[in-house]
């Protein structure tokens, strides 16, 4: 009758998730039990005598949890905290950061110590779109660190989605993309150095040529037919920049809008677009709204973030000049 009380409690456990304090409990009872029917078995052999006195030790041997306690570190008191945990993250806005302090990763530490828990998987599978939107704009933004963050930390409740393969796919492509534009920074300034090591050497080759002469009379005149001669020299130093110094401007650092949090525990979507001028120094200046949908409800989260941004200067024949863009900044909150 006690047996079937036990099972009838682990039932109890199974369906309702959130109480993990009556697993311990169940476990102590199925070990109490047991033990209490070792103790009533006669001892065949003096060996056994031990038992009784580890009696703690043979409560546990028999359960069949022990081996999934063992391969996972957290007990369920750790677990009980880490959802409470997640539900003050959750109240607190702080879904998927800062990293190592949001609900997303305390969820899914639950879910990794216990893939049946049902209060992880709903707030994760709630929690998804969110993560992916986040994700999303942390790519376009270059940081990509904190995307690869997130993707990681999503598929371990759902390895094989396709969504994050393809989340993946692009955080690839953004690091080849980015290793490549620094290639192309350092050939622009060896081309740039090695340009204003020329034009610097020029005047001074001259010089040698006006001591090895032997008459006093002649480096008075010899310097200037050699003056001429180097002039036209300089001319071709001035077409490196239109190989290597002409370019537009590009962004370095692009954060990532903050999501108004009204907006989105109302699952609101939407977008922003924004002109701005990209100054020479770099910097963003003059940030207007020129469209929004729906009207208003991002525009502050979305000027915020331009504000933030830097960016190479556009260069023309290697001198920098402010340049006009426009970006347009997406606002998702559902997949």
């Amino acid at each position: 009758m006690r047996k079937k009380i036990i099972k009838d409690s682990n039932r109890g456990n199974a369906v309702f998730a959130p109480a993990l304090t009556w697993r311990p409990l169940s476990l102590i009872l199925c070990g109490a039990l047991l033990a209490a029917c070792q103790d009533q078995a006669p001892a065949p052999k003096p060996a056994d005598a031990p038992k009784p006195a580890a009696a703690a030790a043979a409560a546990v041997e028999p359960g069949s949890v022990t081996p999934d306690a063992a391969a996972v570190p957290l007990t369920p008191a750790d677990i009980n905290q880490l959802l409470q945990d997640a539900r003050k993250h959750l109240q607190a806005q702080r879904l998927v950061a800062p990293p190592g302090n949001n609900a997303l990763e305390n969820y899914s530490r639950v879910l990794e110590a216990d893939p049946k828990n049902l209060t992880a998987r709903d707030a994760l599978r709630e929690l998804f779109p969110f993560a992916v939107s986040v994700a999303e704009q942390n790519i376009n933004s270059g940081t990509l660190d904190e995307s690869e963050r997130i993707v990681t930390l999503m598929s371990k409740s759902d390895p094989n989605n396709n969504t994050l393969l393809i989340l993946r796919g692009k955080i690839d492509a953004k690091r080849k993309l980015a290793d490549q534009t620094q290639k192309d920074k350092d050939t622009a300034l060896a081309a740039a150095t090695a340009a204003a090591a020329a034009k610097k050497g020029t005047p001074t080759s001259p010089s040698p040529a006006d001591a090895a002469t032997p008459t006093a009379a002649t480096p008075a005149a010899a310097p200037a037919p050699v003056a001429a001669a180097p002039t036209p020299a300089p001319a071709p130093v001035a077409a490196v920049p239109a190989g290597g110094e002409s370019h537009d401007a590009k962004a370095i650092a692009t954060p990532s809008p903050e999501y108004p949090p009204a907006a989105y525990r109302a699952h609101t979507d939407g977008w922003v677009q924004v002109a701005f001028t990209v100054t020479e120094q770099g910097a963003v200046a003059d940030v207007k709204v020129t469209g929004s949908q729906p009207a208003r409800v991002f525009d502050k989260a979305a000027v915020s973030a331009i504000q933030r941004w830097t960016f190479t200067p556009k260069m023309e024949n290697g001198k920098a000049v402010a340049a006009q863009m426009s970006r347009r900044l997406e606002f998702k909150a559902t997949q």
